[in-house]
């Protein structure tokens, strides 16, 4: 990773977890970063929550508080309830 590019992190964290509290009511945040097989750093973030959340007609659970986050099983979502929530974000 260039200094550069790591230099933008704070910010990028700082606009995520503003937009996760306000918009979904995390109270926590979990991060991965990682370099797999590509030669460049990517993030993983993660918000938390200690109760149910519910949005977009489904209810969203934190089934891994207070623990760490498991990346077994999960949900896979239709690209029109991606686009759903990424708008929302942006609002």
């Amino acid at each position: 990773m260039l200094p550069e590019e790591g230099a933008e992190f704070p910010k990028v964290i700082k606009w995520y977890e503003e937009v996760c509290n306000k918009k979904f009511g995390a109270i926590k945040f979990n991060y991965l970063i990682m370099m797999m097989r590509d030669y460049f750093v990517h993030y993983h973030a993660f918000p938390r929550y200690d109760k149910g959340v519910s949005l977009f007609n489904m209810e969203w659970t934190d089934s891994d508080w207070p623990g760490a986050i498991n990346f077994k099983g999960g949900i896979e979502l239709a690209e029109e309830k991606l686009n759903e929530i990424k708008n929302y974000m942006t609002e």
